[in-house]
């Protein structure tokens, strides 16, 4: 066989298996995940101003808010809120809206309203999710009519360690 064909043969070979991986992968990446985490991201950026001022209006508020994170099965656990005001005292009266989302699948959000524990400041709560792995725990703290967004990222593992 002469060289020049063997040399076309082994480019067409080259590159026709780089075109099949590129194939597979564009496939695998647009069936598995549409890349949007909000539905109406660019309302959301109109208003993005307004999150700012709320920002800086939950600085002032001077909360701190401890998150204790504590698995007992694969897909269960209890969290525990510890609010103190800028004062260092237990936030009294309060109200906490926890929600658990996935930070890259929607659809399974759990909305908590949690139980106030025996400790003033505090609060419980047992969780349960469907699935393994990362959580994005948002935590809505109201006292009349000041309001505290906070973050956490929880993790449930396969193992539980003791």
């Amino acid at each position: 066989m002469p060289m020049h064909r063997i040399v076309l043969i082994s480019l067409l070979t080259f590159f026709g298996i780089i075109c099949i991986a590129n194939g597979i992968m564009i496939y695998l990446a647009s069936t598995s995940w549409n890349g949007l985490t909000h539905q109406h991201a660019y309302e959301r950026g109109l208003t993005f101003n307004n999150v700012l001022t709320q920002k800086k209006q939950e600085e002032q508020l001077g909360w701190h808010v401890a998150y204790t994170f504590t698995q007992t099965a694969p897909t269960k656990a209890s969290l525990y809120l510890q609010v103190t005001n800028k004062n260092k005292q237990p936030l009294e009266n309060a109200t906490i809206t926890l929600t658990l989302k996935r930070p890259i699948e929607g659809g399974e959000d759990i909305t908590y309203t949690m139980a106030p524990a025996t400790q003033k400041g505090a609060f419980k709560q047992q969780l349960t999710v469907p699935k393994i792995g990362q959580w994005e725990a948002t935590a809505h703290i109201t006292t009349g009519t000041n309001t505290l967004t906070t973050h956490q990222r929880l993790f449930f593992a396969k193992t539980v360690k003791e």
